[in-house]
């Protein structure tokens, strides 16, 4: 037997308490989710996912998809329950995938658990992970991101290929879920370029990635279609060009990008 299939006790004992701290978050944030419909924009993220309809802009067209699966799951007492029953499975999620990145960070899992606690007991954190909210998908796909950066930091600044696609992937899902990801998107496309210049000499390196973060922006297509259903909620002019680029721009909204309120 080669020393790359002698089985790792420390992975595995890592990879255990990434699945525990899964369960038991899980566990936490449904036995503390809200029990039925909502007010103000969840009671909007409860009625489009469970009718695939169209939210408000950017219109979160994955978070739709994703949450219509969950409200048609033979599970809790209501639909609204288990789209809400969605933002939980994210948020443990996340926790889980901040626990494995601050190990590989810090080398320490000790460290590691101290981040997912953190995250996960953190007041707004919880909260949204108890009812139909689009945060935690942009808390995971953030995490994702992350997680592909510390990867590619430990390998020594030798960024495997799968590791571009996985940032690659994340931005795009997390762009075309909430635009406000393209902030800290800006970073850490900085960041490889400093640590990794050769990336700018080497355009075969992108392929891939490029290709991965086309893909996710396919999601953007259920809005026109759903648009031209006249699904619920859907602004009339959804399935236009001008229509689809002011409901996924948010240009409705510009004067709030920066608005204190």
């Amino acid at each position: 037997m080669s020393k790359s299939q002698i089985p790792n006790p420390k992975s595995a004992i890592r990879h255990l308490v990434i699945v525990s701290l899964f369960i038991v978050s899980l566990f936490i944030y449904t036995a503390t989710l809200l029990p039925d419909v909502l007010p103000a924009d969840s009671g909007e993220f409860q009625l489009v996912a469970a009718t695939a309809g169209v939210a408000h802009p950017p219109g979160y067209p994955l978070y739709t998809m994703l949450g219509w699966l969950f409200a048609h799951l033979p599970l809790g007492p209501n639909p609204a329950w288990r789209v809400n029953l969605f933002s939980a499975v994210t948020a443990a999620a996340t926790v889980a995938l901040v626990f494995h990145t601050a190990c590989r960070m810090t080398g320490s899992a000790w460290s590691g658990l101290a981040a997912a606690l953190a995250l996960g007991s953190a007041t707004t954190f919880w909260a949204t992970a108890t009812t139909a909210s689009i945060r935690p998908l942009v808390a995971f796909f953030t995490a994702l991101c992350l997680y592909a950066l510390i990867a590619f930091h430990v390998s020594r600044c030798t960024f495997h290929d799968h590791h571009l696609i996985i940032l690659a992937a994340a931005l795009s899902l997390g762009l075309t879920h909430h635009p406000s990801l393209i902030f800290p998107a800006s970073v850490f496309i900085l960041y490889l370029v400093l640590v990794d210049p050769a990336l700018l000499r080497q355009p075969r390196r992108w392929l891939k990635p490029i290709v991965a973060f086309a893909l996710g922006l396919l999601v953007l297509v259920y809005l026109p279609l759903r648009g031209a259903a006249s699904a619920p909620l859907a602004p009339p002019d959804l399935a236009t060009l001008p229509g689809f680029l002011a409901h996924v721009l948010a240009r409705g909204f510009r004067g709030d990008m920066f608005a204190l309120n």
